[in-house]
Parts: C-alpha cells; sequence; structure tokens
C-alpha cells in the first residue's frame, strides 16, 4: 500500500523540480512602474528545483510581482536570481506563510497572506525599505518589522496584534509618516514612553474596540505632527473631544460608526468644527441605528441646532492659541467701534420703518373716507322700516 503513495510524491517532487517560470513586463494595477510578472507559480511541495527566468535579452527588473500564484514561501531560487537589484516587489493572496525582506528592498506589498514570520535581512534607520504592507495577515510579533527604522508607510491592518497596544513599540521609526493598525481587536492604547513618532502624520485606529474608558487622548501629544487621526468604527459612546484640540497639528478626525447619542455628537461635531478640526463622515455608512448628516447615531435626531453645551473644566481643556473665527467685512471704512454696526445699516431700518408708518396712515384715512361715503349712500330695503 506505501508503494503508490512513495511513487506519487516522488513524481510530485520531481514535477515541481522540472517547473521554470519566465515572467513578462507588464504594467500593474495603478503602479507607473513596469513589473516582471510571474503567473500561476503554484509551488505547494517542495521548492527548491523549480526554476526561475527573465525575459532575454531584457535589463535584470528591480520591480517583480507574483499574480494567482500559491507557495509558502518566496522560493530561494527567485531571491537568489533576483539579488540586490530587487526594490519592489509583490506577492499578494498567494498564501505565504513567511516572507523574507532582502537587504535591498525598497518596498513589500505582502497583504492578504497568512504571514506569521517576517524574516528581515536589513534593520536600523540606515535600511532601504520604505514601504511596507502587511495587512489580512497573521502577525502576533511585529519585533522584525519595527527593526526597519527608515520606514515611511506600515501597513498592519487586519492581523492579531492583541488585546493593548503600546506606541512605544514603533520607538526610533521616525520616518514614519502613515501607520495602519485597523481592525487588529484592540481594545487598550498606552504610550509609556511618551514616544515622540515626530514624523508621524496619519494614524489609523479604525475598527477596533476601543472604549472611550480605555482611551486617553493625551496619549497622543508627543504626536506632534500628527494630522488625521482615524477613530471611527469602535465602541465609543462618549469621547473627551475637546482634549483633540490639544493637539496642536490636528487637522481631521474620523469619529463615524461609534455608539455617540445623536444630540451629543451634533454636540460635539459642532464645537470641534467652531475650533478648526475637520470631522468628515466618510463612507458612505450603512447606518444601523439612525443617520444624521451622514453620521450614524443612537436616540432620536435632533430637529433644531443644538447650542453647545458647557465644557466641564474637569475632563477637558480648551484648545490653546485657537484664533478667534474672524466677523465678516462689512466694507464700511467709517464704522467707529470694534463690533458694532455701520450707519447705513441703521439708516437702512430707520427708513423702512418711515415708509411703514406713511402707509399706515394713508391706509387709515382711505378707508375712513369708504366708510363715510357708503354710510351716505345707504338706503333702508323696504319692509325694515320697522323693526320686531
Amino acid at each position: 500500500m506505501r508503494l503508490p503513495i512513495i511513487i506519487t510524491s516522488l513524481l510530485t517532487l520531481h514535477l515541481v523540480a522540472g517547473q521554470e517560470f519566465q515572467c513578462s513586463l507588464e504594467k500593474i494595477d495603478s503602479s507607473e512602474d513596469e513589473h516582471c510578472v510571474f503567473r500561476d507559480v503554484n509551488l505547494k511541495a517542495a521548492t527548491a528545483g523549480a526554476k526561475f527566468s527573465y525575459p532575454a535579452g531584457a535589463p535584470k527588473p528591480s520591480h517583480v510581482a507574483f499574480l494567482s500564484s500559491s507557495m509558502k514561501q518566496v522560493p530561494s531560487n527567485f531571491l537568489n536570481l533576483a539579488g540586490p537589484e530587487l526594490k519592489v516587489l509583490r506577492v499578494e493572496s498567494c498564501g505565504l506563510q513567511s516572507v523574507a525582506i532582502s537587504s535591498g528592498l525598497e518596498a513589500l506589498y505582502a497583504k492578504d497572506n497568512t504571514i506569521v514570520t517576517l524574516i528581515v535581512h536589513q534593520s536600523g534607520p540606515d535600511g532601504p525599505l520604505r514601504t511596507l504592507d502587511l495587512s489580512g495577515n497573521s502577525l502576533k510579533d511585529i519585533s522584525n518589522v519595527t527593526k526597519c527604522q527608515a520606514l515611511e508607510t506600515l501597513n498592519l491592518s487586519g492581523n492579531d496584534l492583541g488585546d493593548t497596544l503600546e506606541l512605544n513599540k514603533f520607538k526610533g521609526m521616525n520616518n514614519l509618516r502613515k501607520l495602519d493598525l485597523a481592525r487588529n481587536e484592540i481594545n487598550y492604547i498606552d504610550n509609556t514612553g511618551n514616544v515622540n513618532l515626530e514624523s508621524l502624520e496619519d494614524l489609523d485606529l479604525s475598527h477596533n474596540n476601543i472604549l472611550p474608558s480605555d482611551l486617553n487622548i493625551q496619549i497622543f501629544y508627543p504626536l506632534t505632527k500628527l494630522q488625521t487621526l482615524r477613530l471611527n468604527d469602535n465602541l465609543m459612546a462618549q469621547l473627551d473631544y475637546n482634549l483633540l484640540l490639544s493637539i496642536k497639528s490636528l487637522k481631521t478626525v474620523y469619529l463615524n460608526g461609534n455608539n455617540f447619542d445623536c444630540t451629543y455628537l451634533e454636540r460635539m461635531l459642532q464645537h470641534l468644527q467652531a475650533n478648526a478640526l475637520q470631522t468628515p463622515p466618510g463612507g458612505p455608512y450603512p447606518c444601523k441605528t439612525k443617520i444624521m448628516d451622514g453620521f450614524c447615531c443612537t436616540g432620536p435626531v435632533p430637529t433644531k441646532p443644538t447650542t453647545p453645551g458647557p465644557i466641564d473644566p474637569k475632563t477637558t481643556t480648551e484648545r490653546a492659541n485657537v484664533p478667534p473665527t474672524p466677523a465678516p467685512d462689512s466694507g464700511n471704512d467709517g464704522d467707529d467701534g470694534a463690533g458694532s454696526s455701520p450707519s447705513w445699516l441703521w439708516f437702512g431700518v430707520g427708513a423702512g420703518v418711515a415708509a411703514l408708518v406713511i402707509a399706515a396712515i394713508v391706509g387709515f384715512v382711505v378707508w375712513k373716507n369708504q366708510q363715510k361715503k357708503a354710510a351716505s349712500n345707504y338706503r333702508v330695503p323696504p319692509g325694515n322700516l320697522e323693526l320686531s
């Protein structure tokens, strides 16, 4: 019984060992760069004997992609062929369980695999890697990821980073401009070391399980370049939203898809917008509850504008140095006092009142004359000379 199994295994190994793959030069997706594309590379057994080649006569490509392929790891024979000239590698949806970052790689796109292991052959602030997309994988340990301190864009969304996220793990990544940590089942965020990711502009914490009691806005204060903060699609019903105004660099915050009461949400949005903080709804959103101006919310939707309520000084602080909203230019050079109404406005009001008074008097006189004329021409109908 074992003989057929052994023969089948040997045949499979022979077939794999004898496979040869050559890439074709193509432009893929929206990339402007030409890639050497390998298609239908299916290596489910041993991969050591598989051969790879580039088009004859073409220069050695720096951009390579594997499409419609299946393999547990990028074959070593390909990596040897690519050598240090390989700058950009795309291995998306290939079933990878591990992936290696070679010493000369500048960008790796490896989303939607099952990667649990990352092997890094470069580290420190002088490494060439600038873009790393590992979204939609199974990473729990990111210690090797954060060795790539020259990264500018890092996408770790859709992994398994655990209950608590410590921003201190990203210490030293001072070139990082965009960090995506969405869809990681994160409950708590901390910054015990007050890490200043001095170039970080966009932080995505959306689609997690963050509660308001577990989110201290002050952990973002050291991020002095932060412009966009994505907190949408969490579990928040309240937020110390006025503390967001103390993040001086912050321009945009996304808050939709939480559990805010409609009246509370309207008050919060009015206050943030009045202090020059943009609050786009994103979407479109398929709200399960109520929808108000593109935002999902709970409870009754306000029927008229809600005046922003007082801010509790115990839990929030007003934004410092926020310039007042300038009053519209009246266009009157002769306006005396600050905030006073221009003279032409008062003249117009007076003229309007005088016109109304004159019209009323004329109308009254005409009416009285008509009454008198009607009385003088009146004749009593026959039969009504005597009253019964």
